[in-house]
């Protein structure tokens, strides 16, 4: 067994043997490291004892990466915390052969609930891997369950782990990143703009809603957030979950307030399907080509309540409160419920194919809590319709009203049980929660000059990039007055363990601010 320090040794011969370049080298096998073998690639660049700017111009170049073979992979992608979970990836002929970094589509499949790991991702994965190999971008599809949600930390651990292994082994341009999906894979979109935006270059979302993305998340979001790159959302005005007037409800105030980054799409039929998928493709195909990312934005402008969801490009917020010398609060831009479609308050198993619908899993505090149905049971019946499918179940509560009583027929093993509820009055309340303060920060640089403005922000972190500010030079305003700061600037060995953690030449951070915010 090779020690770990053997390992690096073996690692700069192999560069060397190579020929040509050892620093390029050295890099594309820090990019194609597995995490186990990442700190010996570190240690193997270090070896070489190059400048910090000569191995800084080579990253920002892209290390070139030796792809697997062409077509559709089954994968595994490891994630911070040394979970494996299950992927696949589609690498187009065009790509593989040119080596040339391409855009990457990473799309969430829907009936993220579901209790085990699919076989294989939903039918429109196949579709959007075809049009892969049409546009020359390379495709992965992450897989979800109950626990690993397109809305919760593990879900979002799953995607980055499922980039950063893409990155390894296929040549991906780092700013071309799009996060797409349909159904619950929408709104696992919607949350990824919300909450966890920079790697992405854009977001693409199919019959999703954004207030899904905050309540199924118990995470405090903000639509504003969606503002900051580019979004293209298409819906249906007859899709029986989440139609296009609702979804428009929440979407078009940000038009209004000057999202020039925002594109809506809405078809009258279709029903919960992408059926618009062939009509808009050129277009679909033209927004994941043709749709950068900027890693450094001049200006930003960032809601959160929670650091977990306070990080954007090169601002982080590391403290909320009130302070002192708080900036006036601006209206939020929150959605007041309207009664709509009453809901039972299941999650079925998409995997029964019937008849009837399986209740994977009672949600708390609901109707179908109340009147006893349990995880497993079928239902068969509510009130006079009998319920065959799911589309069924769809169509007989769209008959139901708030404040109405209903009875639903389960089947239970070998009993066919007839179980009564009552639906309760329709309340009125924020789609999006604000139990906690909600911090605002807005950041612009001018040369070394960065004025910010923040609101119940008490600290924050500014990573600095030497092409944007000199951190030697760099001063920072807060609410028009002078902040504490403390600067501290990486050595090449950070900069490479960042790097190898992430594989973006778009971060290649040379040092961070920590910035207080200054009292009275």
């Amino acid at each position: 067994m090779l020690s770990m320090r053997t390992l690096p040794i073996l690692l700069l011969l192999a560069a060397l043997a190579r020929g040509g370049d050892a620093l390029d080298s050295a890099l594309s096998d820090l990019r194609a490291a597995a995490t186990a073998d990442r700190a010996a690639a570190v240690e193997a660049v270090l070896a070489l004892h190059h400048e910090i700017e000569g191995v800084l111009e080579k990253l920002r170049a892209g290390p070139a990466v030796e792809p697997i073979e062409p077509g559709w992979h089954k994968l595994e992608a490891t994630d911070e915390k040394g979970v494996a979970r299950p992927f696949f990836l589609e690498l187009p002929k065009s790509v593989a052969k040119s080596g040339t970094p391409a855009p990457l589509l990473v799309y969430l499949h829907g009936g993220v609930s579901r209790p085990t790991f699919a076989d294989d991702p939903d039918g429109y994965a196949h579709a959007w891997a075809e049009a892969g190999e049409e546009a020359g971008f390379v495709s992965v599809f992450p897989m979800g369950k109950e626990d690993c949600t397109w809305w919760s930390d593990a879900g979002v651990r799953h995607i980055r782990a499922v980039i950063r292994e893409a990155k390894r082994i296929a040549p991906i341009d780092d700013d071309a990143i799009v996060a797409t999906g349909f159904s619950d894979g929408g709104s696992g979109a919607y949350y990824l703009a919300m909450a966890a935006p920079t790697p992405f270059a854009a977001f693409l979302a199919q019959n999703g809603h954004p207030a899904v993305a905050s309540g199924a998340s118990g995470k405090q979001l903000y639509l504003r957030d969606l503002k900051l790159r580019p979004l293209f959302a298409a819906m249906t005005a007859d899709d029986p979950l989440y139609p296009a007037f609702a979804v428009l409800q929440h979407l078009q105030p940000l038009l209004a307030e000057g999202a020039d980054k925002l594109r809506l799409v809405s078809y009258e039929t279709g029903g919960h399907r992408p059926s618009y998928f062939e009509d808009q493709r050129g277009a679909f195909l033209k927004f994941v080509t043709d749709t950068p990312r900027d890693p450094l934005p001049d200006e930003i402008d960032w809601w959160c309540a929670d650091p977990a969801t306070g990080k954007f490009a090169w601002v982080e917020v590391t403290e909320i409160g009130p302070g002192e010398t708080d900036a006036k609060p601006l209206p939020d831009l929150n959605i007041i419920s309207r009664p709509g479609k009453v809901r039972i308050g299941i999650q079925v198993d998409r995997n029964f194919q019937g008849p009837g619908v399986k209740v994977a899993k009672v949600m708390e505090k609901t109707t179908a809590a109340a009147m006893g149905i349990e995880e497993g049971d079928i239902l068969v019946g509510l009130d006079k319709f009998r319920i065959a499918d799911l589309p069924a179940l769809s169509k007989a509560l769209g008959k139901k009203h708030f404040d109405e009583n209903v009875t639903v027929i389960v089947r239970r093993g070998d009993k066919e049980l007839t179980l009564t509820g009552h639906f309760p009055a329709f309340m009125p309340e924020p789609y999006y929660k604000r139990d906690k303060p909600t911090a605002r920060i807005s950041v612009r640089h001018e040369g070394d000059a960065i004025e910010v403005t923040a609101r119940n922000v008490r600290a924050f972190r500014l990573l600095i990039d030497p092409r944007m500010v000199d951190i030697t030079k760099a001063t920072v305003s807060v609410n028009g007055r002078p902040a504490e700061t403390r600067s501290r600037r990486y050595d090449l060995k950070t900069i490479l363990r960042r790097y190898g953690a992430e594989a973006d030449k778009g971060r290649l951070f040379t040092g961070e601010i920590d910035v207080r915010v200054p009292a009275k």
